[in-house]
């Protein structure tokens, strides 16, 4: 064996060295990767099943009439348990990941005995703004569906939808809204202070990042958005977060591409 073979086995290193191991089992992948990764294979379960919600009313005398009408059959239509699991599964998916550097704060200032306590408190209190938020979405997204269908443009509300959510990126409040979703605070280490503090800080950004996010996701959905592109939106919430200094200009482009891609043909 040469010497440079037996220079080159020394350094080589396997996938899974220990630090890779000590990765996987970190909070952060136990707690965000994992359930994000499956929360996506869920939804595209999901999604092999899934039927429109278009439905066709018999016109009336009235517009708001015809609203009303409209309003009474998307309530009648919507699977209320399946609702409710597809705001949690896209929350989880598209979320999660982007708690990467929060439960990371949380994790390294708590001791390693509470860890696992703290980033739970973290993660619940963070899931109830967005639990806050879905219920007060559905009822939203419900009453512009069936303002959409008693205009005869539901064909179009994609494109309409996305570029209402291309403005919200250019917006001021927007850019105030994601630069919020950077802050931390100081986290007390030890209990009963460690526990209010990981709970409040979980609640303090689960606030700031339904202010940040939830236009952008919400609004495609208002226009019928499937899997992918949900995926798209997804991409340009990661892009936003991971850079210094998000381009907003170019996530609004693609927020209007991603509308014209929905346009029939």
């Amino acid at each position: 064996m040469t010497a440079e073979t037996t220079r080159s086995l020394a350094e080589y290193q396997p996938i899974f060295t220990p630090n890779a191991r000590r990765g996987l089992r970190s909070p952060v992948m136990r707690w965000l990767l994992a359930p994000s990764a499956a929360a996506w294979l869920a939804l595209l379960w999901l999604s092999a099943g899934e039927r429109s919600l278009a439905l066709c009313v018999a016109p009336r005398a009235t517009l708001v009439a015809g609203f009303l009408a409209n309003l009474e059959a998307q309530l009648a239509a919507i699977e209320r348990g399946r609702w409710a699991a597809e705001w949690a599964l896209m929350i989880v998916a598209m979320m999660f990941p982007l708690l990467v550097p929060m439960v990371g704060h949380v994790s390294a200032r708590s001791f390693a005995s509470r860890r696992e306590r703290s980033v739970v408190l973290f993660m619940v209190g963070y899931a109830l703004p967005w639990a806050a938020a879905a219920g007060l979405s559905s009822l939203a997204l419900v009453i512009a569906r069936a303002a959409f269908q008693t205009l005869d443009i539901g064909a179009f509300a994609p494109v309409v939808c996305c570029a209402l959510a291309a403005l919200w990126q250019v917006s001021a409040a927007k850019v105030r809204a994601v630069n919020r979703c950077h802050g931390t605070v100081a986290l007390r280490p030890w209990k009963p202070g460690a526990d209010r503090d990981a709970i409040a800080f979980g609640l303090l950004h689960g606030t700031r990042c339904v202010g940040a996010c939830l236009p952008a996701m919400a609004l495609p959905i208002v226009g019928g958005a499937g899997l992918a592109q949900m995926a798209a939106v997804f991409a340009i919430l990661l892009a936003e977060r991971a850079r210094e200094k998000p381009q907003y200009q170019l996530s609004a482009a693609a927020f209007l591409l991603l509308g014209l891609t929905t346009l029939p043909i």
